[in-house]
Order: structure tokens, then C-alpha cells, then sequence
């Protein structure tokens, strides 16, 4: 006697359902630290961060020889606490921050030219050409 196995079903909406948990996880994220991005550096962030001169543009081999808060390994004081590749993500991250404050001229200027051609395909008074 032969035993007939139940067919199998699969589910179509198991998609659907990963892809609203992701984008909860990722809103929830987002939201929790958006209030933060324009905010000052405190506590350890100034040594750590703004007065490194590893991470403000010092040279690349310099950054492989000093610890995290920028002085070198060798010298007594160090804290012997080395985290190269934090250290280089910081100074990326600060590149990319000075590179963000010449294209948010841009930006600007393109929102700007954006509201004109509304305005003047709305036919709204305040645009340069009516």
C-alpha cells in the first residue's frame, strides 16, 4: 500500500510580508537617528574625531601607525587602543562632509531653477520670467 504524500503549497505572499518587515526595520532605524544628524560632536567624539589629524587629512601610512585617538604607538602616552579601519571610515566620512557642503550649492541652485520652471509652467507670479 502505497502512502500518498500531502502536496505542497507554496506561499506567494512570504515575499510580500520580508519585504514590509525590511522596510519597518529600515524606517525604524532611520527615524531613531535622523533628529541626530545636525547635531554637534560631544564627549569623546572631539578627540576621536575633530582634532585627529589622522582623520582630518593626515597621511594614509601615518594612520596605520597611530592609534584611535591619533597619537602614535609607540609613544608612551598612547592609549594602545589601534582601530585602523574606524579611523579610516571617520575620515571618509568627513570627506565626504566637506565634499557635501559644495554640492549642497548645487542642489540649492538646481531646487531653484526647479521652482522657476513650476512657476512658470503654473503661470505663479515670482518667477524670473512671467
Amino acid at each position: 500500500m502505497k502512502r500518498r504524500l500531502p502536496t505542497v503549497r507554496e506561499d506567494t505572499h512570504k515575499c510580500d510580508s520580508d519585504v514590509v518587515v525590511y522596510l519597518m526595520v529600515t524606517a525604524t532605524a532611520v527615524l531613531s537617528y535622523v533628529n541626530s544628524l545636525n547635531g554637534d560632536f560631544v564627549h569623546d567624539d572631539i578627540p576621536a574625531i575633530v582634532t585627529n589629524r589622522d582623520v582630518t587629512g593626515g597621511g594614509l601610512r601615518q594612520l596605520f601607525l597611530d592609534d584611535f585617538w591619533g597619537t602614535p604607538m609607540v609613544d608612551p602616552n598612547s592609549h594602545k587602543s589601534y582601530r585602523p579601519l574606524t579611523t579610516l571610515s571617520f575620515r571618509c566620512a568627513v570627506s565626504l562632509l566637506l565634499r557635501e557642503h559644495s554640492l549642497d550649492r548645487v542642489r540649492r541652485n538646481m531646487e531653484a531653477r526647479e521652482y522657476d520652471m513650476t512657476c512658470k509652467t503654473l503661470k505663479i507670479r515670482g518667477s524670473a520670467e512671467n
